[in-house]
């Protein structure tokens, strides 16, 4: 008996050890949140929650650009080509949606003010929606931005088990390009896909992940995703909203 009670103790006291790692965590993940905040009141990003994007986004084309984030690409002239290419034919009264941060498909927030300068179009917009674990990295120059408040080290962007990646395309009637993408990119077109979203694959050299650091990937992680959207450009046919291009 006294056994028992002893390994119940033990059991309650690593479980409240546990959560009070995890609560110190996100307390500390919310403090640089906060003073990131600060920080975004004197720029020009305007931080909103998604009923604001939405309301942001009225009148414009919507496109969500999807991709690998910190994998990189082989060849980011070729993806910047690729998106000049997409940025042309969408045209004016543009509004472009992606993750939060510089690492790979990211280097659109860069790319598109000086491509909508190139091509002399006007009113393009960009806006980003990411986790609140991005704060500590920063977020790159955009219009809008919405923080989702994840679990720590949940980097994903789900309100109501919905992707509000997906959501925004869902909600605009807009539509989402993909240039590759690993595993969160495999759940977030299959979630498109099933909800009728107009989705784009571009299949060609541009979308390809950087060799090395694929590599270095699959080392630590023979497991891990590289390419999360073959199974769907091997199997079109099943979908109704699908779109597969060598290029724009």
């Amino acid at each position: 008996m006294k056994k028992t009670v002893l390994i119940v103790i033990c059991v309650m006291l690593a479980a409240q050890s546990a959560f009070s790692q995890t609560d110190e965590k996100r307390a500390a993940r919310d403090a640089v949140f906060s003073a990131y905040l600060q920080k975004l009141r004197g720029s020009t990003i305007q931080v909103v929650d998604y009923t604001q994007l939405l309301k942001a986004a009225k009148g414009y084309k919507i496109v969500v650009l999807a991709g690998f984030s910190g994998l990189g690409y082989e060849n980011p002239d070729a993806l910047r080509d690729q998106i000049k290419r997409l940025v042309r034919n969408t045209g004016e009264n543009s509004m472009y949606v992606v993750g939060g941060t510089a690492d790979g498909i990211g280097a659109a927030y860069t790319w598109i003010p000086a491509i909508a300068a190139e091509l002399k179009l006007g009113n393009i917009k960009t806006a980003g929606i990411v986790s609140r674990n991005a704060a500590q990295y920063g977020v790159e120059p955009e219009n809008f931005i919405v923080f989702v408040d994840t679990s720590v080290d949940d980097w994903s962007v789900i309100e109501g088990g919905k992707s509000l990646m997906v959501s925004i395309a869902a909600d605009t009637q807009g539509k989402i390009v993909y240039f590759g993408g690993g595993a969160v990119s495999k759940s977030e077109c299959e979630e498109a896909l099933a909800r009728n979203v107009t989705v784009v694959i571009v299949d060609n050299s541009a979308s390809a992940a950087n060799k090395a650091n694929a590599a270095k990937k699959l080392v630590s992680n023979p497991n891990y995703v590289v390419d999360g959207l073959a199974e769907i450009k091997n199997n079109p046919g099943k979908y109704t909203s699908l779109l597969i291009i060598s290029s724009f």
